[in-house]
């Protein structure tokens, strides 16, 4: 008789929390729409990435190499939409100068690794 009741109890215990866990927080679903002031704010934001990037020496001294010259910039700049700048925004945000070297440099460190185990398992 004992065992049936704390059996009972275990499986009453184990249901609650299961239904109780099943039970979100907060089951608040909708659309929202964007607002004007978040496309503005994106376009500030987007223009300051940007800005922060033609800032750069390397970027600006490739920029007058092409014959850009800064005020040509910030005019084209000025002439692309909202979808346009979100997009060069995104594209500087993918591009890391010397990304390129960690790559060739974790690949050099994973051979060398791999020469130096040869190595030890010849010597053993």
């Amino acid at each position: 008789m004992r065992k049936s009741a704390t059996a009972m109890f275990i499986m009453y215990v184990s249901i609650w929390l299961m239904v109780v866990g099943a039970i979100p927080d907060q089951a608040s679903a909708m659309l929202i729409t964007s607002s004007p002031s978040d496309a503005a704010l994106s376009r500030t934001g987007d223009l300051q990435t940007i800005q922060t990037s033609l800032e750069s020496k390397v970027v600006s001294q490739r920029l007058s190499d092409l014959g850009f010259t800064p005020s040509q910039v910030k005019e084209r700049l000025a002439s692309l939409n909202d979808e346009q700048i979100h997009q060069v925004a995104q594209n500087l945000d993918g591009v890391q100068p010397g990304g390129e070297l960690i790559l060739i440099l974790a690949i050099i460190g994973a051979v060398v690794v791999v020469l130096a185990i040869i190595g030890l398992a010849r010597q053993a």
